[in-house]
């Protein structure tokens, strides 16, 4: 009998603003323009890396199918007259307050998520920049191919530029290190044990049934 095990870790900050001791809560009205927010953390336990940096929207369902589907395919395909007539599917975001078209149209274009973010290392008390490499970190069907959505939520994929308070929603950064089997993934564990803890049953069952239904050997 064998046995593997795989040290996963994770931080999660969240950066909402919504409660008032939030370090980024005087970002958290929509009104206010540019706003820089700061979130100050130690490590408590060394991350091996690689480390992975993400950001994170919760209560936010890209697997919606109204949502997934409002997109005009013939505009991404490039083809110029939908650029003036955008598709209905589109609505509400075909044209703007001033009966422009839009393009790209659709609710997946006009939710792109547009927050950035600088991560700096305190050192001797001086901000120190610790570069983020952006190579590598998506298959190429995934970047290549545009608005295929996750079929999943949470989302898991600085300024206060993406609105989330009109959907209760919340936004969060997410530092993760993986190992051979991927990041940290709570389901997969889960979904072990109940499989597992079910084949167990299921194998007491038969093994009851066959000692009392068994038939008898012929001659």
């Amino acid at each position: 009998m064998s046995c593997v095990t795989v040290e996963h870790l994770t931080l999660v900050l969240d950066y909402t603003g919504v409660e008032q001791n939030s370090a980024c809560f005087s970002c958290s009205d929509s009104s206010v323009k540019d706003c820089h927010c700061t979130l100050t953390f130690n490590l408590d336990t060394l991350f091996k890396g690689p480390v992975f940096f993400y950001y994170g929207l919760t209560n936010y369902f890209q697997n919606q199918r109204a949502y997934g589907v409002s997109k005009d395919d013939y505009q991404l395909s490039g083809d110029t007259a939908y650029f003036k007539s955008p598709d209905s599917s589109c609505a509400p975001y075909e044209y703007d307050s001033k009966n422009n078209p839009i393009v790209p149209c659709g609710s997946l274009a006009n939710s792109m998520f547009n927050d950035s973010f600088v991560l700096y290392q305190i050192v001797n008390g001086k901000k120190v920049t610790v570069p983020l490499d952006g190579k590598g970190i998506a298959w190429w069907t995934d970047y290549n191919i545009k608005y295929r959505n996750p079929s999943v939520t949470p989302l898991k994929n600085a300024f206060n530029d993406y609105p989330v308070m009109s959907f209760d929603g919340r936004k969060k950064v997410v530092f993760s290190n993986v190992s051979w089997m991927g990041g940290k993934n709570e389901f997969l564990g889960l979904a072990y044990l109940v499989i597992g803890s079910l084949c167990l049953v299921m194998s007491v069952v038969m093994l009851i049934v066959y000692a009392k239904f068994k038939f008898p050997e012929e001659d």
